[in-house]
């Protein structure tokens, strides 16, 4: 019981607000219909490569914060990147069946690279462990 303690908060409430907007806004800009053609190639990926890259870190990111994961908390912060990835091939899974978009193994590769990365830069960055919290 003592895990759900602080869920009635109301900096909690806010936290997983933010995840359910984020996660809206990554849904809504994932079935709808795209604007024309795809522009050239950026560097050595398309540019929806870098969208989907930069949507997911920033799921992995908020996912991480509501989650309140220290820098040295490897089972929060694998458990973001895990919900991150899958949200990113449910997605997908959406998206087959939509005749204006394609799935794409490709894209939830780049999902899930995006999240892993955020991995990387909220243990480089991310708040220190608080004792008092644990």
């Amino acid at each position: 019981m003592a895990a759900w303690r602080g869920l009635a908060s109301g900096a909690t409430r806010r936290r997983w607000l933010f995840v359910g907007a984020m996660l809206g806004a990554l849904l809504v800009a994932s079935v709808v219909r795209p604007p024309g053609a795809e522009s050239a190639a950026t560097g050595w990926l398309p540019p929806s490569a870098w969208f989907h890259a930069a949507g997911y870190a920033g799921v992995t990111l908020v996912l991480s914060y509501a989650l309140r994961a220290a820098r040295d908390d490897w089972r929060r912060l694998l458990g973001a990147f895990a919900c991150a990835t899958v949200v990113g091939a449910g997605i997908e899974l959406v998206q087959m069946g939509l005749p204006y978009r394609t799935f794409s193994v490709g894209d939830v590769l780049v999902n899930a690279a995006g999240a892993a990365l955020a991995v990387v830069g909220w243990r480089l960055g991310g708040p220190r462990s608080d004792p008092s919290e644990r």
